[in-house]
């Protein structure tokens, strides 16, 4: 980070906030890295972006999140490192439309739906987000977060889940 730049801001739970904090006073002290904690369903305006954590199906010990990102009319859920998402989460999103969704499919075409998803879990995720009002046919939906948990290559995933954009590494898409 160059001289007298802000500092570099990292966001998230209050585990995420304790780790940096750990970090930079103990590890390897500065002052170029801070932390903010952010609440569940509070929505806080993060460099011109609205980003609001939803609760996270991951770790039962933490309150983990992944994020409903909004900027310019356009909103995207970035759902990774969750299971099948918790009830609260799609009252949340009831009849906010979603332009793009990237789900976790650690799992890949295995069904599971505890800590993290496959597949299955995904179309299951996207049907709910569809039934209520958050997603219809124009919403990009994008597996992601993938791992040698799942057993599959990238061309198994285009083949097993062809209603799907499977991610790379490199992909862009505009909404």
């Amino acid at each position: 980070m160059a001289e007298g730049s802000a500092p570099f801001t990292v966001y998230g739970n209050q585990a995420v906030v304790d780790q940096i904090e750990n970090w930079r006073t103990v590890i390897a002290p500065t002052d170029r890295v801070t932390a903010q904690r952010l609440h569940l369903f509070t929505t806080a305006n993060i460099e011109g972006y609205a980003v609001t954590p939803m609760r996270a199906q991951h770790m039962p010990n933490e309150e983990c999140f992944f994020y409903l990102i909004e900027k310019d009319g356009k909103r995207i859920l970035y759902a990774h490192d969750t299971g099948f998402f918790p009830e609260e989460n799609f009252e949340y999103l009831a009849g906010k439309h979603l332009d793009l969704v990237s789900l976790d499919c650690t799992f890949c075409a295995r069904d599971h739906e505890q800590g993290h998803m496959g597949a299955p879990a995904g179309r299951r995720v996207r049907a709910r987000l569809q039934q209520i009002g958050a997603a219809d046919e124009s919403t990009v939906f994008v597996l992601n977060h993938f791992s040698h948990n799942g057993g599959a290559s990238y061309d198994e995933m285009v083949r097993l889940a062809p209603d799907f954009v499977i991610s790379y590494d490199g992909l862009t898409i505009n909404v």
